[in-house]
């Protein structure tokens, strides 16, 4: 039996709030006083360490943004404490102290995900507090597009080891870490198709850490164009003896990646092509008005 949170003058006020909790009781709405008063800094850290199916590289993310940009102004604070103001206050604050738009998306994306356990599975908040119009949304720069000229361009003028990568990544619709991940057995050059079981992540500290695709659907067979194959068989064939045969594409398992997902360089400057931009090319292919990557190549 638990005590009301407060004393009242008259039996009949008293009643009056016990029909209330009972009333909440009965249509699950009602909340703990006790359990909110758990720090949202320490609730946060048990959602990560909790949550099933995170990605190595989406632990990393999170903590860094709830050590980085949620703690030193929320931490302590209780759960049953946090409103929309406060939320709306903590935003406005990261703004003002230079944090990107980008940045603070992403933050307040993850204090919505956290506080929407809080409220929806644990039932430690009656609601959501993170209700402010438009603070998920992010402003990210446009990336550029290559050309099928520029692509090929690019390929040709890489180490033979890397320009199966580059078509692959391109013209097959890969992500860096598919394309990475590639064994041998996944390619199937008589049928021209290779098929993503698995990724890499980089995580920082770790290097290239190996995981299963985003979702199910990132499990798939992709077509490969003819062209393509004919340079992956001409790669193997040259590489056979410095790359292990198991792996498509040299990159190590674990260790330095080379910084091929980084976006800058080790100066800091912006690098004249990242490798994210293929895939963004990748994807005009599929847009009204132009070519699939097959009849692009």
């Amino acid at each position: 039996m638990r005590a009301a949170p407060e004393t009242f003058a008259r039996k009949v006020e008293a009643q009056r709030y016990l029909t209330l909790i009972e009333s909440q009781i009965a249509r699950g709405k009602w909340t703990d006083p006790e359990r909110a008063k758990m720090t949202l800094g320490d609730y946060a850290e048990r959602w990560i360490a909790e949550r099933p199916g995170l990605r190595p590289r989406t632990v990393e993310l999170y903590r860094w943004l709830l050590r980085r940009h949620v703690v030193p102004w929320l931490g302590g604070v209780p759960l049953g404490k946090i409103d929309t103001p406060l939320v709306r206050e903590w935003r406005a604050k990261l703004l003002a102290e230079g944090v990107s738009v980008s940045t603070t998306a992403k933050a307040y994306r993850f204090l919505r995900s956290v506080l929407m356990t809080a409220a929806n599975e644990d039932r430690i908040i009656p609601r959501n507090p993170c209700q402010v119009r438009g603070a998920d949304k992010e402003q990210p720069n446009e990336r550029s597009v290559l050309t099928v000229a520029e692509v090929t361009t690019l390929a040709d003028a890489m180490p033979a080891r890397f320009r199966a990568m580059i078509l692959l990544t391109t013209f097959a619709s890969l992500r860096f870490g598919e394309v990475t991940a590639l064994e041998r057995r996944d390619v199937d050059l008589v049928a021209g198709t290779v098929r993503v079981r698995r990724t890499f992540v980089e995580v920082r500290g770790e290097g290239l850490v190996p995981g299963p695709p985003k979702s199910q659907a990132g499990r798939r067979t992709v077509s490969v164009p003819p062209t393509v194959v004919e340079v992956m068989r001409e790669t193997w064939r040259r590489t056979s003896a410095t790359i292990p045969r198991r792996w498509c594409s040299p990159v190590r398992r674990a260790g330095r990646s080379g910084g091929g997902t980084s976006g800058r360089s080790r100066r800091g400057r912006r690098p004249l092509l990242a490798w994210g931009w293929l895939g963004c090319t990748s994807m005009t292919f599929g847009t009204p008005g132009t070519r699939s990557p097959r009849a692009a190549v």
